[in-house]
């Protein structure tokens, strides 16, 4: 959107613009006069795309009820919140502090008795927000303002508040990988514990200088959920057990086995404990024995998938379970065409048979009860999927003419962020270039690092098949191939929706259901969509996304 003019007024001449502080995929911030209170302030502004989503504006809007219900020392005020018809656009009037900076843009590590400042205001304004029934969601250095020395909590975007609905439309990931609680990353119910253990999060970062947790979003929501809690007093000796012992219960993995409440935190931290009794109940945990802490060196860093030169059989390594499980890579022969098809999510042999055909059926019966992501592809710089492969993939992906697009010799795939245990994927794919014929769409829910749930679709041949894999390569059918009419052919758009709730795995075609049958091997993991096929003629098999979202699901 074009900035706002020095000069332009909003409500009528409530507030006058008079310059421009910063910009982001979300909206605009500018500095602004308020005549009648002679004061400035800060005006938010979101941006015009956004402000015609009804879900987006409602975000904008409870970021103003929860910072307005907030008076705390700690907590940047919010005065007004409004739609100016003149200039078309929605706005929060804030508190403006000349001079201040956000957390992120100082530099780590910290003081640590400062940290311990910092942690206590945000930590105080954490439980009165608490004690409010909002749960931030989103506790990072960048929601921080520090106004010299004292810390505010800002940007309630996307904080929940008791009794209010679902936001269910279009919107962002709900929170920030690195500082994500593992209950947040598998899209469950979260509340107050959640914003601790981001706040833990933010603490390690500023006293041991970088985060527990480090990659890719999706490495490092995998991390938050699976890996063992690194020592930060491996990347910082200089501290003290009790500040390990202090941010190791902060951010155990289950909930209830956290500080009761943020200030709590703050004050062991900080080395305010009641008694030494009370120390000997927060040991560190490789003491404990309840979860292991591993020291920095050990712990591995994602590797890329690439897909393997053609061969006949499987390449050495290609099923061997990483430290991580990255997206698994399965070379899969295929006589009858003489190729190695080659998959990120390992896709079935090429058919020859278009199989028998599919009987018509509704969709599968789910109910979606919130939406954690989604993306029409229209904006980069609010998406949430990679915006280019790593280096030493052999494939490209990226935002392509308001689309998202997977390409490669022989395919390529990308993995949606978060880990998720009952949920909806719902996206329309279509095949791109010519020939469509034996490329093949997949969608995969629940991978991790013993398995996943596939779905294939071969637009050329209208065909489909559902799979349970194995780690090592092994496929057992869970619908067999099938022809369903519904299915688009070669290159048209399809709408393909995927269900993992409970022991029932689901899938559609443009409305209408493929099959639904029951599995319970694996119980969470991520979406991933892949395409694959033979190149041919120097061309790449690409697939273009129109839109992609995820839902959390409560029944079926």
């Amino acid at each position: 959107m074009a900035a706002l003019e020095p000069g332009t007024v909003l409500q009528r001449g409530s507030f006058v613009i008079v310059s421009q502080l910063g910009e982001g995929g979300f909206g605009a911030v500018y500095l602004a006069h308020q005549p009648r209170l002679d004061r400035d302030v800060a005006i938010k502004v979101l941006h015009p795309e956004h402000g015609a989503r009804e879900e987006s504006v409602e975000r904008f809007r409870r970021e103003a009820l929860a910072a307005a219900g907030l008076s705390h020392p700690n907590v940047l005020p919010v005065f007004d919140f409004d739609f100016d018809p003149d200039v078309g656009l929605w706005f929060l009037a804030m508190q403006y502090i000349a001079g201040a900076r956000s957390l992120d843009q100082f530099p780590t590590p910290m003081d640590p008795p400062t940290v311990y400042a910092i942690i206590s205001g945000v930590a105080s304004a954490l439980d009165a927000a608490h004690a409010r029934g909002i749960i931030h969601r989103d506790v990072k250095p960048a929601n921080v303002l520090m106004d010299g020395s004292r810390p505010l909590l800002t940007d309630f975007g996307i904080a929940h508040l008791r009794g209010a609905e679902t936001i269910t439309g279009t919107g962002l990931a709900l929170g920030t990988p690195i500082y994500m609680s593992p209950e947040q990353a598998m899209g469950r119910t979260v509340g107050p514990q959640s914003d601790q253990y981001s706040l833990a999060v933010m603490a390690f970062h500023l006293l041991a200088g970088e985060p527990p947790y480090t990659g890719d979003a999706h490495a490092v929501l995998y991390q938050h959920v699976h890996e063992p809690t690194p020592s930060p007093q491996q990347i910082n000796p200089d501290l003290s057990r009790p500040v390990a012992e202090a941010l190791l219960r902060a951010m155990r993995k289950a909930p209830e086995e956290r500080f009761p409440a943020c200030s709590a935190f703050a004050a062991d931290l900080a080395g305010v404990r009641a008694t030494p009794a009370a120390r000997e109940t927060i040991p560190l945990a490789a003491d404990a024995g309840r979860t292991e802490v591993t020291p920095r060196p050990r712990r591995a860093q994602p590797a890329a998938a690439q897909a393997p030169e053609p061969s006949g059989a499987s390449p050495e390594g290609s099923t061997a379970r990483p430290s991580w499980p990255s997206a698994p890579l399965v070379a899969l022969a295929a006589a009858a065409a003489g190729v190695v098809v080659v998959a990120s999510i390992a896709m079935a042999v090429l058919r020859g048979s278009a199989g028998s055909p599919a009987p018509a059926a509704t969709r599968p019966p789910a109910r979606a009860t919130s939406v954690a992501l989604t993306d029409d592809f229209g904006d980069p710089s609010a998406g949430f999927l990679p915006s280019a492969a790593p280096e030493s993939a052999t494939f490209r992906v990226g935002y392509v003419d308001h689309e998202y697009e997977i390409a490669g010799p022989r395919g390529g795939f990308v993995a949606v962020p978060g880990i998720f245990r009952d949920a909806i994927i719902a996206v329309d794919a279509r095949l791109v270039g010519a020939p469509a014929t034996g490329r093949v769409i997949g969608i995969v829910c629940r991978a991790n690092e013993q398995g996943w749930y596939e779905l294939t679709v071969t637009p050329s041949t209208r065909s489909f098949s559902i799979s349970k894999m194995d780690i090592s390569g092994t496929s057992t059918s869970l619908v067999a191939d099938q022809v369903s009419p519904a299915i688009q052919r070669d290159t048209a758009m399809n709408h393909l929706e995927m269900v993992c709730v409970g022991s029932s795995i689901a899938a559609s075609a443009n409305g209408t259901l493929l099959g639904d049958v029951h599995d319970d091997a694996y119980k969470e993991g991520w979406f991933q969509i892949s395409v694959v096929g033979a190149a041919e003629s120097g061309s790449d098999v690409a697939l273009r996304l129109g839109k992609l979202s995820v839902a959390h699901v409560t029944d079926q």
